[in-house]
């Protein structure tokens, strides 16, 4: 359906961001369900430890990411979108994936999904109040040089530094 709109509008950077959203959201939703079936415990009595559970819901997430990124691309080069506009979009939507699993999941391993998506909804709606206070005050010279391709090399290479960290905090 988000294809769909995205080829109606000519706009496959929508489809983009919404797939970015919709990988976290799907590991996300692995998590209740795994919770609602009990697998949760079940998984505690097979060899694998708990930090094993923590990485596959990380790979989980990862490889959303990147379905829903093969799916952008598809869709990008069915509407013939210059090469040059797609990458630094495929870019900051895996440094969107990234940053919004490295915030999340060690919410969600600390307080469990019902509680974590309150959480999450809490820690994006600051995130979003403060971005919507900041953005009339002057940027400091030292970021007005560096240019979108750069800062787009900056969150990208942020996301995945940030990455072993969010891992160590959820375990």
């Amino acid at each position: 359906i988000w294809g769909v709109i995205a080829w109606m509008q000519k706009n496959a950077g929508f489809l983009g961001g919404a797939l970015a959203v919709f990988a976290v959201m799907f590991s996300m939703s692995s998590w209740a369900y795994d919770g609602k079936a009990g697998w949760d415990k079940y998984a505690l009595t097979m060899p694998i430890g708990k930090k094993e559970i923590i990485l596959s819901k990380y790979l989980l997430a990862f490889l959303a990411l990147v379905v829903g990124i093969l799916l952008f691309g598809i869709l990008s080069a069915c509407m013939k979108m210059d090469i040059m506009e797609f990458l630094p979009m495929v870019a900051i939507f895996f440094a969107l994936g990234l940053f919004m699993t490295d915030l999340v999941f060690p919410i969600i391993f600390r307080f469990g999904t019902e509680k974590g998506r309150y959480m999450m909804i809490a820690v994006f709606l600051v995130i979003s109040l403060v971005a919507v206070f900041l953005q009339d005050v002057e940027i400091p010279a030292v970021f007005t040089g560096v240019s979108p391709e750069a800062m787009v090399i900056i969150a990208v290479v942020l996301a995945i530094v940030l990455m072993p960290v969010s891992i160590s905090v959820s375990f």
